[in-house]
């Protein structure tokens, strides 16, 4: 059987390894001393003769260091979009995770201050809850998340779960506060967490597009 590590392998493609094995290998380097020792005294009729062959050599292999540079520069500026991309896919997917985690914290919260009956202990564990949410909020600048609509539902996010915890402190303060616009708090969370989701679906489709 093939071992494990065999089949996960994974070939990547290094255009400096493949060009320093075209220099000093001896695949390339015996065919090209062969073509040296052939007698090309035929061709000094057609293009070029003895004085003339070193130019000639010289501006063939120019074109061609010029055209490998060209591969080379291009596939290395492909290699870091891919990177990037990957990157800033895996930054929205993080994102989204810490939306989801922040707006399930605040949906109890919202349906804890609903009820009529609340528990000191349990408005306690919540205000913790939306404190340590408000925080994951903060670590992440809205500006540096993967694009536009994403960033502002970011930003939405974070307003609105402000908004929540500070319904919550005035209702731990004074017990009969009646917190207000509670049916609006949700319906933020869940569109700036709708939108958060769309965006990281249509993310890798709009940059590989």
């Amino acid at each position: 059987m093939i071992p494990k590590e065999w089949r996960d392998y994974k070939w990547e493609f290094r255009p400096i390894v493949v060009a320093v094995w075209l220099v000093v290998s001896p695949a390339v380097a015996l065919p090209l001393l062969w073509f040296y020792s052939i007698p090309w005294d035929w061709l000094d009729s057609l293009v070029w003769d003895k004085e003339t062959a070193p130019a000639w050599v010289q501006a063939v292999g120019s074109i061609l260091a010029v055209g490998v540079a060209i591969w080379v520069s291009w596939y290395q500026g492909k290699q870091m979009l891919r990177l990037e991309v990957r990157r800033e896919t895996e930054m929205i997917k993080k994102v989204l995770g810490v939306a989801k985690y922040c707006g399930r914290v605040a949906f109890a919260c919202i349906d804890c201050l609903q009820e009529r009956e609340r528990v000191a202990s349990e408005l306690a564990f919540l205000d913790s809850g939306l404190t340590d949410c408000e925080y994951l909020l903060r670590q992440v600048e809205f500006d540096v998340v993967p694009g536009v609509e994403a960033s502002l539902a970011w930003l939405e996010l974070r307003h609105v779960v402000r908004d929540v915890h500070l319904s919550l402190k005035a209702t731990i303060e004074d017990c009969a506060y009646q917190a207000i616009h509670l049916a609006e708090y949700s319906s933020r969370i869940a569109q700036a967490i709708d939108r958060l989701e769309a965006s990281a679906k249509a993310f890798p489709l709009k940059q590989s597009a």
